[in-house]
Order: C-alpha cells, then structure tokens, then sequence
C-alpha cells in the first residue's frame, strides 16, 4: 500500500508571512526590444549600482512620468460625510 508524504509548507508559511505575500507587489509583466547600445550602457549601469535591471527600468521609467507630470496617479477622493471609505 502507497502512502502518500504530508504536503510541506510553503516559504510563506514557513517565515510566517501570508500566502501571497511577494505576489502582493501588484506587479505586471512587460517586455520590450531595446536598441544594443542602450541595452550596454543599461548592464553597465546596472553593475554599478547593482540594481536589477527590471528595477534600474522602473526607476527610470518612474522618473520620466514624474517629470511629465504622470506620475504619482491621481488619488481617488475621499468619502463624504456619510458616506462608507
């Protein structure tokens, strides 16, 4: 007779953190083409500082749309008296 081994718990579960805890980073896939020089100066960028090279986007990305006034998104308006956040 086969017995099957109990299920062993997640990192999650181990380190105590909730089940989606780093799924909860509200992140989306994205892929691009780049020109190969940008793409040098992007590695060597990211040597330097030792970013990732998702995040070393990120940040830029974040900056340019501040500068362009995209960015932080407009917040939604607070709930009036009476009514429920």
């Amino acid at each position: 007779m086969r017995t099957m081994s109990k299920k062993r718990p997640s990192k999650a579960e181990q380190s105590g953190e909730p089940e989606s805890a780093g799924q909860g980073r509200s992140s989306v896939p994205f892929s691009m083409r780049m020109d190969p020089a940008l793409r040098e100066a992007l590695d060597k960028y990211c040597e330097k500082s030792r970013h990732k090279i998702a995040t070393a986007i990120s940040l830029a990305l974040e900056a340019f749309l501040k500068a362009e006034g995209f960015w932080p998104p407009p917040s939604p308006p607070a709930p009036g008296p009476g009514q429920k956040p």
